[in-house]
């Protein structure tokens, strides 16, 4: 299993339309997960990624999903993940009924529920 290498600039931006979970290079069907890489120098990339492997996966467009600021603390976790540099820190939470894990490594994990 590989990581699916779409920058997460243009994920949220723009929904992943219809996601074929089945043959994506990051989707691990043994624990079905997605896994999808951030750039680690990139401060929104960590939101954006989120909010746009989301909107793929839930097949809507970003806009329309919840606000990520109403779920967590969206600054508190950018800043969490970006100060960590060279410390292994994840953080799990809850978004529109997928289970996140985000990593200070640069990798979003997101379990298919659907």
């Amino acid at each position: 299993m590989e990581t699916l290498e779409i920058t997460t600039t243009e994920m949220g931006r723009q929904a992943l339309g219809s996601l074929d979970i089945e043959t994506c290079d990051g989707y691990d069907p043994e624990t079905k997960t997605l896994h999808v890489r951030y750039d680690t120098g990139e401060e929104e990339s960590i939101l954006l990624g989120i909010v746009g492997v989301i909107a793929g996966l839930s097949g809507r467009e970003p806009s329309t999903l919840t606000p990520l600021y109403d779920i967590i603390d969206a600054e508190s976790l950018v800043s969490m993940l970006t100060t960590a540099r060279g410390s292994d820190i994840e953080v799990s939470f809850t978004y529109e009924g997928y289970p996140i894990t985000v990593s200070s490594s640069g990798e979003i994990v997101v379990r298919v529920t659907a």
